[in-house]
């Protein structure tokens, strides 16, 4: 069976080390080879959307330098590419920062608000909703996750 064809979607400054250890960390859970894992960078690299059609499903990592609350000139650029994942029913994994970013290209409000930091480990349940979702569908009724602010 042929391997899906995976595009990593990051955020990341030029010479930050954590392109590589992302890329590095997503390829090995997804079980794949390096060159098997394509990346670009949503704020620097020219992102043509006809292009995303090559690929199956998408992540979108983390960042260490943009903030999706306070945007930036990036921002409406990034948000397009976003939408085109959700409108087009694209699979889409969002981590961390991608997940505030997909939040807010959405409507979502995203906040820095120090009083309302999380940090630890909290127990979740399934709605009922989530016991049908094809993504969630298979986790027990509940479950751990863990917060970070």
């Amino acid at each position: 069976m042929k391997k899906k064809k995976f595009l990593l979607l990051q955020a990341r400054k030029e010479k930050d080390p954590m392109i590589l250890h992302e890329k590095l960390c997503f390829q090995k859970q997804l079980k794949y080879q390096f060159n098997q894992l394509d990346s670009l960078d949503l704020i620097r690299d020219e992102i043509q959307i006809e292009k995303l059609e090559r690929y199956d499903a998408f992540i979108i990592g983390g960042s260490g330098d943009f903030s999706v609350a306070t945007g930036g000139p990036w921002f409406k650029k990034v948000c397009k590419i976003v939408k085109y994942l959700y409108n087009n029913n694209k699979v889409t994994f969002a981590s961390c920062w991608g997940f505030q970013l997909m939040a807010k290209a959405m409507g979502g409000e995203v906040k820095n608000n120090i009083n309302q930091a999380e940090l630890g480990t909290t127990k979740l349940w399934l709605t009922k909703q989530g016991e049908v979702d094809k993504i969630f569908k298979n986790l027990p009724l509940f479950f751990f996750c863990t917060d970070g602010a």
